[in-house]
Order: structure tokens, then sequence, then C-alpha cells
């Protein structure tokens, strides 16, 4: 079977681009201890990696239970959040501005697909130095369906004319990965924090260490030669 070049890459953001999982997760955490919980662990929350805002409130209150005031919660570990980082900055993940400058070096286009809502995610991308970075994003407030609904990524691969067995997506989530290989995508995975199973990390195109490994595959996908 011969495997077509890839002419586009879409990055998930959270855990992939951006190392925001871990603190968000720990915010919660905090908030929950502060309020008398302490029998719920941090498993849920990192199973819910790359769902939007709708699917993430409908799956934790499920887990949560239906008295749980899940929409105070939320808004207070955000509020935890942003205190995190009146003192930590926030960082790019390993590899991000190597990955970026070999793709526009060899003119591939770059789109982003997040579940964050535009303006917070566009906050965090300016907030590193990378809103201007690629050609076109999607956001989870843009989008009807969740994770791991492909429509974001369908939606993205549209935009530039492209079939998706011509396009990979980078992911770190379980999630992330469902809806890449559900709209017909390559899914390049990037282990973080979000739980993968083997069977994930065995659906996946690729399995990486870091963002920039990824060069070496789409080096040996599309025949380049890594400087």
């Amino acid at each position: 079977m011969i495997t077509k070049k890839i002419k586009l890459v879409i990055f998930d953001v959270d855990g992939t681009i951006l190392d925001t999982e871990r603190p968000y997760v720990e915010s919660c955490m905090k908030v929950l201890k502060d309020w008398g919980y302490h029998d719920i662990t941090r498993e849920p929350f990192y199973r819910c990696m790359g769902l939007n805002k709708v699917a993430y409130e409908e799956k934790m209150q499920k887990i949560l239970g239906s008295e749980f005031p899940f929409r105070a919660f939320r808004t207070k570990a955000h509020e935890e959040e942003d205190i995190y980082y009146q003192s930590h900055p926030l960082k790019k993940m390993p590899g991000v501005d190597e990955t970026f400058a070999f793709l526009k070096e060899n003119s591939i286009p770059m789109a982003i697909a997040t579940s964050r809502y535009r303006e917070k995610s566009d906050h965090n991308l300016a907030k590193v130095g990378l809103l201007d970075s690629y050609d076109f994003s999607i956001c989870g407030d843009e989008i009807i369906n969740s994770k791991p609904d492909p429509e974001i990524f369908l939606k993205a691969a549209k935009h530039f004319n492209t079939d998706p067995s011509e396009a990979v997506v980078i992911e770190d989530s379980s999630n992330g990965l469902k809806a890449a290989i559900n709209g017909g995508f390559r899914c390049i995975l990037v282990p973080h924090v979000a739980i993968l199973s083997d069977d994930d990390k065995a659906k996946a195109f690729r399995v990486v260490k870091k963002l920039d490994d990824i060069v070496d595959v789409i080096c040996e996908v599309n025949g380049l030669c890594r400087k």
C-alpha cells in the first residue's frame, strides 16, 4: 500500500502545542480539595482531554453526579488556573518552534484545531508568540460536535480543499485520536498526560516522544531531508 504524501498538518493545542493540561487538572484538584471532595482522582479529568466545553461538562456531570455544582466548579478551577499563571509562565511543548519552522520551510500548510473556545485559545497562543504562526484555526465554539466526532478536523481540511487521507493530525489524547481516525485522517500521537490505551497507540499512524519527532515522520513519508 502506497502511503500518500502529507499535504496538511493539523495540530491539537492543549497538551500538544501548549503545556496547559497538567496545570488545569491541578487547579481542578485544588478546588475539589478546598470544597471537601477528597475521593475524586485526576483520572476522569485526563480521560476528558480533547473534549470541548459542552461535552466535557456532560461527561464530568455524569461522573460527579447531577447534584454537583459543575459550572461553579469549572469557573473556580479557571480562577485557580489564572492564579497559577500569574507566577508561572505559559509554556510551549518541546519542539514546537522547530516543527513549525520545518513546515514553513517546506511549504506544508498548518492548521490549529482545538476544543478550547476561540477567545481563550487565541489568548494563549498569542501569549507564547504563536498566534500568527499557522495558516488557519478552528475552535471548540465554532463546531457542533466535540471530539471524538471528526467535525473539527474535517472543517480544517475542507478549508484547504485537502482530502483527509492527505493530511495528518497531531494529537495527545484518546478523544483526539478517535476523531482523526473517524474522519479518515492519519494521526501521530505525542503522549503527554492524557490517558492513552495500548489500543490507542496501536491505531495511531505513529507514536513519537516529542513534537519535533514528527519532522522525521513527514520526511519519511514525503521524501524530504531534515536539515
